[in-house]
């Protein structure tokens, strides 16, 4: 089972039933790919076609990129949390004014560190594909989530949740790339991405699918 590291505000498009896919940026990025030539199920690899100058003439080639989901894998989801007492909690359900008022003290631990059986949120993958950041569409822009909570998400303005799901898209996609990336993984610099497309899945199907 492989796991993948999402967002507070994603995590709670997920659990209201809004989110069904996510966007990563590839890294590296390919070299002068201006679009999908192949795909290969054994390997679970893309080819990207390119094209690139040499001695004045223009030639074709083509990169093999791997990608990090294969329609039929499951995920369980990493999300922001704490433990206490051998029980976990979640900052996307809200809770922390609560506990601080019960007199419970925590620090927030990043997706990164959440052990697997901290796991709540199991996902399957039922698409992969590369394309490049504004390409998504409108529907695939819904999909992700986009526009689906009126709350300041990461710096993006509260604005962005009045245009439409791609609008809101890039707000919140620049406002998670640090500054120094977005040059390389930013909105303008419109950059290869893998979109991924997932349901919900219980544990224990999960965990039977996973043996």
């Amino acid at each position: 089972m492989k796991s993948i590291d999402l967002k507070t505000w994603e995590v709670r498009a997920i659990l209201a039933g809004c989110k069904a896919a996510a966007l990563r940026a590839m890294k590296p990025q390919p070299e002068s790919a201006y679009r999908v030539f192949d795909r290969h199920e054994d390997t679970r690899t893309f080819d990207l076609l390119c094209g690139k100058t040499f001695g004045g003439i223009l030639c074709d080639f083509t990169q093999n990129f791997k990608a990090p989901y294969w329609p039929g894998d499951i995920l369980c989801v990493r999300e922001t949390f704490f433990e206490y007492r051998g029980r976990f909690y979640y900052k996307a359900d809200g809770m922390h004014e609560a506990l601080a008022k019960w007199g419970i003290h925590f620090k927030w631990s990043p997706s990164i560190h959440m052990p697997r059986e901290a796991a709540r949120i199991f996902l399957r993958v039922t698409d992969v594909r590369p394309q490049r950041l504004q390409d998504i569409t409108e529907a695939q822009a819904k999909a992700d989530g986009c526009g689906t909570f009126e709350e300041k998400i990461a710096g993006a303005p509260l604005e962005a949740f009045d245009l439409t799901a791609k609008a809101a898209l890039k707000e919140i996609w620049d406002a998670v790339i640090k500054p120094k990336e977005r040059g390389i993984y930013g909105w303008a610099a419109n950059p290869w991405v893998w979109a991924i497309g997932f349901e919900r899945t219980s544990e224990k199907e999960a965990k039977h699918e996973s043996d």
